[in-house]
């Protein structure tokens, strides 16, 4: 299972690049089926400098999927839906990232991915989640407490939750329609979790610096956060 792209503002340290210097894309791209798709993903990604890349819904069906990455995207791991060609997710890495995976947990169903493993004398966990639209904040707590004990050292999430965690930011009118409840619920499992920072609680890019905008994929991801 591989695939692969490149590092943007990674620095290089020896013949890869210091674990400082990743730059993270999630992208919900809807969808990679038409192999023009796949092609220009992975030019914007690495004319973006992506080292690591969380994608989410890929539409991909488990034993039936198209070749995803090429020789700059040559590490990859995907969790892909069994049956049908809907939701499934991804964490791509460049080749210069040099990657190497010591443990990999994912849902059946295409909802989520766990992957740790080293770069360069770093431990990491990476975790990709794509969340239904109902019922977000149980899947989240569901899913992250399984990430709770899988992960090892320094843990990034990423990916689609399918609700804004801050609608005053998140937002373009500044509220939603998820009930309030709903979006503590979710917080609290992050803060559970040890994801966050000193002002909001979670790590989110701004909306430009998060998404991934153009003519085929016309759709936003979000970076969530990293401890």
């Amino acid at each position: 299972m591989a695939s692969a792209d490149p590092p943007s503002g990674a620095r290089r340290g020896g013949t890869g690049f210091t674990p400082a210097g990743l730059t993270f894309w999630s992208l919900n791209v809807r969808g990679l089926n038409i192999p023009e798709k796949r092609s220009s993903l992975m030019r914007r990604l690495w004319a973006a400098r992506a080292s690591v890349v969380f994608l989410q819904e890929m539409h991909f069906r488990q034993g039936d999927a198209p070749k995803l990455g090429d020789k700059r995207y040559s590490i990859g791991f995907y969790a892909n839906h069994p049956e049908a060609k809907k939701a499934g997710v991804a964490i791509l890495f460049t080749s210069t990232t040099q990657f190497h995976c010591t443990g990999l947990q994912a849902d059946p169903q295409g909802r989520y991915l766990f992957i740790k493993g080293n770069i360069a004398d770093t431990t990491y966990t990476f975790a990709c989640l794509y969340c239904p639209n109902r019922r977000q904040h149980t899947f989240i707590g569901q899913t992250l407490a399984k990430l709770g004990r899988f992960r090892e050292g320094l843990l990034v999430v990423a990916g689609d939750f399918n609700l804004p965690l801050d609608p005053r930011r998140d937002t373009s009118r500044g509220v939603s329609t998820i009930p309030t409840h709903c979006l503590r619920a979710t917080l609290r499992s992050l803060h559970k979790l040890g994801v966050g920072d000193r002002e909001h609680g979670t790590v989110r890019p701004r909306a430009h610096d998060s998404t991934y905008e153009c003519p085929p994929f016309q759709t936003h991801g979000k970076a969530v956060a990293v401890k």
